[in-house]
């Protein structure tokens, strides 16, 4: 077979297999990490599926837009199983940076990105990842929150936020606990007081969560917002 032959033949599959100029081959990938709980016990093994589409959609958009940024560019991901283990959260994550050139972090857990900020408060620069860190479900009322306290230091100093490394995905869990008691006030029986479902005159509510930044920020959000609402509610947390 001739060399034209093959060019007409060939093009018909070029095209359906999207093999144009914009094929991946010329094209410079953004490679972006994320550490999350593929296994363990609070394991999600849905965001790495969604982490990758998201990727994909904004690979697509920026081809469909006639790459406006002037370069050709394309986003790849890197996911890692941290097993519900903050050492191991930072052990990969420092892989997917240092050796995987990855330029930003997203991870799932207060926890994980409490883990990882505080790389930039402690006193070892070597240990700093210096990437964006987004988080997916942080919902911690001390991140982010300038007037947040903790008996450790670089802890405090990372929920603070001050360096601006860390973004979130997740509202914190205050409002999410206003909602929470308001679902709890409108299935109270009318006659009785707010968040007392069998009549008995005490508002008792029981919560049990994970001993993290994630469980243990929920679980002072909820009493916060139950005690304000029924000062003599029993709160018990487990």
């Amino acid at each position: 077979m001739n060399r034209n032959i093959r060019a007409v033949t060939c093009l018909p599959i070029a095209l359906l297999l999207g093999c144009s100029r914009d094929s991946t081959e010329d094209t410079t990938p953004i490679n972006m990490g994320a550490t999350f709980s593929k296994t363990g016990v609070s394991a999600v093994s849905t965001w790495g599926d969604a982490f990758r589409l998201a990727a994909n959609d904004a690979s697509q958009g920026l081809r469909q837009a006639g790459y406006p940024t002037g370069a050709r560019l394309r986003f790849e991901t890197l996911v890692a199983d941290t097993k519900n283990d903050t050492a191991i959260t930072i052990e990969r994550a420092t892989e997917l940076v240092k050796q995987q050139g990855a330029k930003l972090i997203i991870n799932g857990t207060s926890s994980d990105t409490v883990a990882l900020s505080k790389l930039a408060y402690d006193d070892d620069p070597a240990n700093d990842i210096d990437v964006p860190i987004v988080c997916v479900a942080c919902s911690s009322p001390a991140l982010h929150n300038p007037n947040a306290t903790n008996a450790d230091p670089i802890i405090q100093a990372a929920n603070r936020n001050g360096e601006n490394w860390v973004f979130g995905l997740a509202m914190s869990s205050v409002p999410q606990a206003h909602v929470l008691w308001n679902i709890l006030v409108n299935a109270t029986p009318s006659g009785n007081t707010p968040g007392d479902l069998n009549g008995d005159g005490t508002v008792k509510i029981s919560s049990i969560a994970l001993d993290d930044a994630f469980g243990i920020g929920f679980q002072n959000a909820m009493q916060e917002v139950v005690t304000a609402n029924s000062p003599s509610a029993i709160f018990e947390k487990t």
